[in-house]
């Protein structure tokens, strides 16, 4: 099955290539007939085929990737001061004491 979603996302992406390259001829084509390229409309045909690419390339992803799954609720519900809490990353104010003379003497105030 993923094949099959890996294909659909090779379609969709080919479209959207096809899609960009019949917009460059067209620009092409009006620009050597010697109209302005304000004058310039998209075809129809490379608005379908950006919308079935996109379309071929959302199918594909889902089916590449295994569909939609739950999101697991982890068991334990931690507090928010714990949340993005790193136990092997602490700092304390001994490290921040030592480094401040260092800081002061190199480091040259904004002007005001």
């Amino acid at each position: 099955m993923r094949n099959f979603g890996r294909a659909l996302l090779v379609a969709g992406a080919v479209l959207f290539v096809a899609a960009a390259y019949s917009v460059i001829q067209a620009r092409h084509a009006l620009r050597h007939s010697g109209g302005h390229l304000d004058d310039f409309i998209l075809p129809v045909n490379v608005i379908f085929a950006a919308v079935a690419g996109a379309a071929l390339c959302l199918v594909g992803g889902l089916k590449a990737a295994g569909g939609f799954q739950r999101i697991r609720v982890p068991e334990e519900i931690q507090c928010w001061d714990r949340l993005h809490e790193r136990f092997n990353f602490r700092l304390y104010s001994t490290r921040a004491a030592c480094l401040a003379a260092l800081v002061q003497n190199f480091v040259t105030p904004p002007p005001a």
